[in-house]
């Protein structure tokens, strides 16, 4: 959560714009919907937790680069 936080807030200071602001929200539903889509896939999903518990930073850097590429 700190990195996603950190991350909206260096695009709102360096480019200091809403556009960027956008591309922040747009980076957390996108790595929230791509560790949901994977983790179902591969079945780690019960309920609404993982059963085993997976990092979340790769998922958080994709979306950046992701993110980055669009805007």
């Amino acid at each position: 959560m700190i990195v996603l936080f950190l991350s909206g807030v260096f695009l709102l200071l360096e480019k200091g714009t809403e556009k960027y602001l956008l591309a922040y929200f747009m980076v957390q539903a996108l790595s929230g919907s791509l560790l949901l889509m994977v983790q179902l896939a591969k079945g780690n999903v019960k309920g609404m937790d993982l059963k085993r518990p997976i990092p979340y930073i790769p998922y958080i850097s994709f979306a950046f680069i992701l993110t980055n590429m669009v805007l």
